[in-house]
């Protein structure tokens, strides 16, 4: 499996059989895309599996690296009902990380990592936050 995300790679090869341990948890925060990493531990389980990380937009003419540009593609042209919620679940998960910043830091962070989240979002984010000392 070639994929474009760090998380996803270091996920498989490192921290799956801890969030397995720890019932999908990390803190008091539910591991992003869950549901996901379940089905990846269990495909590992049942026969071998590779995952190689990709660097994602690069114009490579590598196999891997043109299974990547299909990939994106792919998510591009998909629906954004369907994934809206899980944009939202990794910008709460951002907020937690970089320490209950702002909104404006946290609308600034999702989108220097290309995450489509509106600061609408973000302020929803912090406004719904139980420790964050900078409600919106």
């Amino acid at each position: 499996m070639c994929t474009g995300s760090c998380a996803t790679d270091k996920g498989a090869a490192e921290w799956v059989c801890q969030w397995e341990s720890s019932k999908w948890e990390l803190n008091p925060t539910r591991v992003w895309r869950a549901k996901d990493c379940q089905r990846l531990l269990e495909m590992g389980r049942s026969q071998p599996l590779k995952v190689v990380w990709v660097k994602g937009d690069v114009k490579s003419e590598t196999l891997a690296a043109k299974w990547n540009q299909w990939a994106d593609h792919l998510a591009s042209v998909r629906g954004v009902d369907g994934i809206r919620e899980e944009w939202e679940r990794l910008a709460e998960w951002l907020h937690i990380k970089q320490g209950h910043l702002g909104k404006a830091d946290l609308y600034h962070d999702c989108w220097s990592q290309k995450w489509p989240v509106s600061m609408a979002t973000c302020e929803a984010i912090l406004t719904a936050c139980p420790q964050c000392p900078n409600k919106a």
